[in-house]
């Protein structure tokens, strides 16, 4: 398990227990010495990953005239 999907679950507890998920990245935080905007890109990451994406939409280009 990698350490995205552990801070997921972690986070994902903490919510289910009634705090708010910014609430829950701080405490995440303050437990893996991290700053809260680590765990919410961590968070976001394991759930791509687990939603089965993260693919990336490609860019259309215009055509200038």
């Amino acid at each position: 398990m990698t350490n995205a999907e552990q801070i997921k679950e972690r986070v994902d507890a903490l919510v289910a227990e009634g705090a708010t998920k910014a609430s829950a990245y701080e405490e995440v935080a303050k437990e893996r010495g991290l700053k809260p905007n680590s765990v919410r890109g961590a968070y976001y990451q394991a759930t791509r990953k687990a939603n089965g994406g993260g693919t990336s939409r490609s860019r259309v280009r215009e055509t200038t005239i």
